[in-house]
């Protein structure tokens, strides 16, 4: 017997930390939001935000130069080279030309880029979540991760993610893992 669809979701293995907290009730909200902004910030690893920043001027790169809205645009388009194949990379991509576009530069067009990307990759992880439950587990568990997934988006904080990611001083660091709780004063916390 299996310990749930989390043990077979076909996802990132960062992902299926995400899925387990969320099916489970012992899992507080702020738990499965833990995880869910670690699953996200490995995700970003496949965004080129170094280029994503100089392309966009953010901070020493600043060009001395102001190039207009299609030149930067057309200079985004072809950093898609770095994340071939990666959603949330080329969501990256769409979200700092939309901001572009709008009349943003610098780290605001970066920051707006990589929320956009977040937001995007989130929204994405949730629905093949839900569909996986709902094949694995049935409705009844596809509609209960489903309503813990939304009370998580509501939770998780995808503009400081992206604010801290697109600061110059901020090295794209790897996202420290969850820590495993095996002990048996270690689980979720009990509802008082």
């Amino acid at each position: 017997m299996s310990d749930g669809p989390h043990r077979s979701l076909p996802l990132k293995s960062h992902w299926k930390p995400v899925a387990e907290r969320a099916s489970k009730d012992a899992w507080s909200i702020s738990d499965v939001a833990e995880a869910t902004s670690r699953a996200l910030e490995r995700d970003l690893r496949e965004v080129p935000i170094r280029s994503l920043r100089r392309i966009l001027g953010v901070g020493p790169e600043t060009s001395l130069f102001a190039q207009d809205g299609d030149a930067v645009v057309a200079e985004l388009d072809r950093a898609r080279i770095e994340c071939r194949g990666s959603a949330i990379g080329n969501a990256a991509i769409d979200g700092a030309i939309q901001a572009v576009l709008e009349g943003d530069r610098g780290e605001m067009a970066c920051q707006r880029g990589l929320q956009y990307a977040l937001d995007r990759d989130f929204r994405s992880h949730s629905r093949s979540i839900e569909e996986h439950y709902q094949r694995k587990a049935g409705d009844r568990s596809a509609r209960h991760m489903r309503d813990r997934l939304a009370a998580v988006g509501g939770r998780c904080d995808f503009g400081d993610i992206a604010r801290r990611h697109s600061q110059t001083d901020v090295q794209a660091s790897r996202a420290p893992s969850l820590v495993r709780r095996t002990g048996i004063d270690d689980g979720p916390a009990m509802p008082l």
